[in-house]
């Protein structure tokens, strides 16, 4: 006798496993915040010069798109968003937070964004122009740098991305 698919979730489910249990190595859902509380997180990725990078992920930048350069070292236009997912204001006029992108391997800030409130389900997109480094490196956005938000979830405030930046920075003269 073969198993039908159904029947063996049906036993499955018989043998006391919920229906969230989770199969190992699937992807865990997204927790949902706390009530009452703010939650801060960044959800796609960065932009550095024309390269989109998603959270977690490697890229090599275009030194082209460099808006300048010195000392072994390039300045990008930079943006990621950053988003309230609680259902309580994180921040205000009177009491802001900061974002700091950091380079992990040498733990030097690259850029900070101050002053920031965000409301319930707010998101916002923010951009610096940090001085990143030639080589291969981590570069590290760490929202609610200094933890003036009580958050529902604490956990999700740090993710980063690997880059690899070679060549000479900045646009190319015709010649």
């Amino acid at each position: 006798m073969r198993t039908k698919p159904f029947a063996l979730l049906a036993v499955t489910m018989a043998a006391g496993l919920s229906s969230s249990s989770r199969i190992a190595g699937s992807p865990s859902p997204a927790a949902s915040p706390a009530a009452g509380r703010p939650d801060l997180r960044s959800r796609g990725g960065i932009r550095i010069g024309s390269v989109f990078i998603p959270w977690g992920g490697v890229a090599v930048l275009n030194p082209a798109d460099a808006i300048a350069s010195g000392a072994g070292a390039c300045s990008f236009n930079v943006s990621y968003d950053v988003t309230n997912a609680g259902s309580a204001a994180a921040g205000s006029s009177a009491k802001p937070f900061l974002n700091r992108l950091r380079l992990i391997d040498t733990a030097t800030v690259a850029a900070t964004s101050t002053g920031l409130a965000l409301d319930s389900n707010q998101t916002k997109s923010l951009s610096a122009q940090p001085m990143l480094p030639e080589g291969e490196h981590r570069l590290e956005l760490s929202l609610d740098d200094e933890n003036a938000v009580a958050e529902s979830d604490e956990t999700n405030n740090r993710t980063s991305v690997s880059y690899s930046l070679r060549g000479l920075c900045g646009p190319r003269k015709p010649g």
